[in-house]
């Protein structure tokens, strides 16, 4: 049981949830969530020398990560981190509330884990 329990997770490396997003006067582009190891290069990458996150590289950064076209391929690349900073704020923000989203990561998924206990409490007091 348990090998086949541990093929059925690893058969979903590499495969993260993704989004379709419009770029207001471009077009869709496909919104990739973080696999594990992408998220700690994310993090890795985002930090100053303090090892604070430093939020010039973390959005950007975020951005040329999760932003692919519909292949699954990613349209930028590191060399496009100054450039990228300049987007309109609105559009990095959404692809990057889309992302963390999809990757299970911040409010979003403190507010999903907090439904799920909200659950397993009241299934746990209705059988009590």
């Amino acid at each position: 049981m348990s090998k086949e329990l541990k093929e059925k997770i690893l058969s979903l490396r590499n495969k993260v949830p993704t989004q379709d997003y419009e770029i207001p006067g471009v077009g869709k582009v496909v919104i990739y969530g973080f696999t594990g190891l992408e998220r700690a290069q994310w993090l890795e990458a985002s930090q100053n020398a303090k090892g604070y996150i430093d939020m010039k590289k973390s959005d950007p950064l975020m951005f040329i990560s999760c932003v692919r076209d519909e292949s699954g391929k990613q349209i930028f690349t590191l060399a496009d981190e100054l450039l990228v900073r300049d987007l309109p704020c609105q559009i990095i923000n959404q692809v990057c509330t889309i992302c963390m989203k999809l990757s299970g990561m911040g409010p979003f998924a403190d507010a999903e884990i907090l439904k799920t206990l909200l659950k397993q409490t009241e299934k746990e007091e209705k059988s009590k």
